[in-house]
Formats: C-alpha cells, sequence, structure tokens
C-alpha cells in the first residue's frame, strides 16, 4: 500500500546547509551577502510545495530485497545488514522551486546557485521531518532507523530511481518524473530506501554518513 506523509510543521532551509550546498565560505559571509542569501531562502520557502509517498516492505537480506526488483549494490547491502524491513520513499519540494530557479538561471547566475542550494536544502529538510517522523513510529515498537540511501549513493545504481518511482507510482501522487537520463523532474526531488532495525546503531537519517564519495563537494565533515 502507499502512503502520503503530510505535516503541518513549517519547512525552512537549514541556512548552514544553504551555504554548503553554493560553496559559499563562511569568512565570506557579510551582512550583504547575508541579506541576499536570506531574500531568496524566503522566495523559495514560500513557493515550495511538499508531497512525499512511501511504502514499508519487507527486507529479505539474502537476496537483497524489498520489493524494487533485483539489486545489486554491496554499500546497500552494509546500510540494510540486520534489517527486518524497508521503507521507500519519493519526496520533493515542487514545480514551483524550479520554474524560480529555472528563471533565475536566465536572469541572474548569482541568484541562480543561491536558489539551486536553497532548493536542494528544502527539499533535504523535508525528507529529514519524515524520517524523524518515521522514526518515532518505529521506536515505539522497539525498532531503529538506519541513514535514509539514495540511487546514486556508492554502488547503488542511478538506474534504480526508475524502480523506486515506478513501486510508489510516485508520478502519480507526488508529481515527480523521470527524464531520459533519470534526473527527476521537479529536480528538487529524492528517491531513497531506509532500513528498519531492532538495533539501534545511532546512526544519523541522512546520507553522508553512509555514503563512500569522500571527494564530493557537498560531502558534510564527518
Amino acid at each position: 500500500m502507499i502512503y502520503l506523509f503530510n505535516s503541518e510543521e513549517k519547512i525552512t532551509a537549514d541556512i548552514k546547509e544553504v551555504y554548503r550546498y553554493s560553496g559559499v565560505k563562511s569568512v565570506s559571509i557579510d551582512k550583504s551577502t547575508e541579506a541576499f542569501v536570506l531574500e531568496i531562502k524566503e522566495e523559495l520557502e514560500k513557493a515550495a510545495s511538499f508531497k512525499l509517498c512511501y511504502t514499508k516492505n519487507e527486507f529479505n537480506e539474502k537476496e537483497l530485497s524489498f520489493g524494487i526488483g533485483e539489486v545489486k549494490s554491496t554499500a546497500l547491502l552494509k546500510n540494510l545488514k540486520g534489517c527486518q524491513s524497508v521503507y521507500i520513499f519519493a519526496a520533493t519540494a515542487g514545480v514551483e522551486v524550479d520554474r524560480i530557479i529555472n528563471r533565475y538561471s536566465t536572469l541572474s547566475p548569482a541568484r541562480a546557485v543561491i536558489a539551486q542550494a536553497v532548493g536542494a536544502a528544502l527539499v533535504e529538510g523535508w525528507c529529514d521531518l519524515f524520517c524523524e517522523s518515521i522514526a518515532k513510529e518505529e521506536k515505539l515498537n522497539g525498532m531503529f532507523l538506519r541513514p535514509r540511501f539514495s540511487p546514486g549513493y556508492g554502488d547503488f545504481d542511478i538506474n534504480y530511481q526508475k524502480n523506486i518511482i515506478n513501486t510508489l507510482d510516485a508520478t502519480k501522487y507526488t508529481g515527480v518524473t523521470l527524464t531520459d537520463s533519470l534526473m527527476m523532474v521537479p529536480t528538487k526531488s529524492v528517491t531513497a530506501v531506509m532500513g528498519v532495525s531492532e538495533i539501534n546503531n545511532g546512526c544519523a537519517l541522512s546520507g553522508c554518513e553512509m555514503c563512500d564519495k569522500e571527494n564530493c563537494q557537498f560531502r558534510r565533515n564527518l
């Protein structure tokens, strides 16, 4: 069964994440830069229309199977080791965020960079809220979540985007579609899987902790 996640909590873009995604160094942030970023941040926060659909399937560790077809990924198997079930979800910040980014891409490259960063921070914040909500529910049953893991992390091939979108019927429920090159539209969208285990390994719920791309320019300092 496919479920929709809704929340009345206001989603804002974490300003530190905005600076990280945009490549702006803290030493270069003056009042003028801060005002510039906050203006764009506020515009995208007002424009965002968050949607998320998900399902929960049993996990067969031996076959690395959880309802999206045959999966081959050493990194994902490591992430899900010891799990009994897996959440699969697709989330988006909506098409209006893309329209603003596209408009700025034509009018102002500097604004486009910040808008891209704000959009990324917004959809990640939306995913965080969902994961935190699910973590609370699972904890009531003595279960714990693993970090969410998206196609493109490690050797979890980007082609699995299609499997997740199809399994969730995500186009119907969120409006997210895929291009021929497997890019999501709206671009500020995320697909991911998230394991459920009896073991509390104290992991964070986001993805950098499990990704092996140490040279990624957006990687958090872990």
